[in-house]
């Protein structure tokens, strides 16, 4: 009998104890930022798009970027490869000459990419037109990728593709494909619109 009138002004007393907890007045709401919980000095990160003092670089943007490492990837992971890897030089170069994120560049920024793994050969273009990415209407950034084309075909002796292989002097190449080799050579030695007016 005793245990259970304990047990019976135990629990009145927590009852008693829980409705007194909605007297108590709690301080606040207090704006984060102004108690210091958010409170850090500001770093400012330097863009710097490959090359150290891009200001005084006789080329204004990278001409053509070369992706290897791609041996096991898709064609659309490699489109993807090529388009991060592109995006990524060329926002860093807008940011390095003063543009910010959510504003239109004033002039556009291109730069060429080649996805290879030594054998097929993927070649890509992209344009920055803007670093505003917020918005689905107005101006867009461009992305142009080839179809992938093998420079010549895989040799059945070898497991995997190398990016370099050797031959010896008189070997012939199996099965070279001539006009993969011609657009990557125009592709490569296209000039920019900075080459020509240098």
């Amino acid at each position: 009998m005793t245990c259970t009138v304990v047990i019976i002004f135990f629990v009145i007393y927590i009852l008693i104890d829980v409705e007194r907890t909605t007297l108590e007045k709690l301080p606040g709401p207090f704006d984060t930022y102004s108690i210091g919980v958010f409170h850090h000095p500001i770093v400012h990160l330097r863009n710097i798009p490959g090359f150290q003092n891009s200001a005084f670089n006789k080329y204004l943007h990278n001409h053509t970027l070369f992706l290897t490492n791609v041996n096991k990837l898709t064609y659309e992971q490699q489109q993807a490869y090529g388009i991060m890897s592109m995006f990524g030089s060329l926002v860093s170069l807008a940011m390095d000459s003063g543009v910010k994120i959510g504003e239109h560049l004033e002039t556009p920024l291109v730069t060429k990419c080649v996805i290879t793994d030594g054998i097929q050969f993927t070649l890509m273009c992209y344009q920055l037109n803007t670093l505003s990415f917020q918005e689905d209407s107005g101006i867009k950034n461009c992305a142009w990728a080839s179809d992938s084309m093998n420079l010549f075909e895989k040799s059945a002796t070898k497991v995997r593709a190398l990016l370099y292989e050797i031959l010896d002097a008189g070997d012939d190449i199996p099965d070279f494909n001539d006009k993969c080799l011609k657009s990557i050579l125009s592709f490569i030695c296209q000039e920019t619109e900075s080459d020509t007016e240098l």
